[in-house]
């Protein structure tokens, strides 16, 4: 469990909300919710497991939301939506 920043100063390492968010998007549950909505987004219907896997591995990979975009945009299923 990571410490929470809390009013009084207890001299162990806190961290910062900012923190936080960080390492719950660049863990593999916060990958997964980032493609989960990507999917929505785009696609219009939830992730299934084998393209979930696959951009959960390119993020983590290369670590960038635009190159899990530009996937998802040269997908069959994006471009057969007209």
């Amino acid at each position: 469990m990571l410490p929470l920043r809390s009013g009084a100063a207890s001299g162990s390492a806190c961290l910062s909300r900012t923190a936080i968010a960080g390492r719950f998007l660049d863990s593999g549950a916060g990958r997964a919710h980032l493609v989960e909505g990507l999917f929505e987004r785009f696609l219009h219907r939830p992730a299934d497991p084998a393209g979930l896997l696959t951009l959960v591995r390119r993020l983590r990979r290369d670590g960038t939301y635009q190159g899990a975009v530009a996937t998802l945009l040269a997908s069959p299923d994006y471009l057969a939506q007209g």
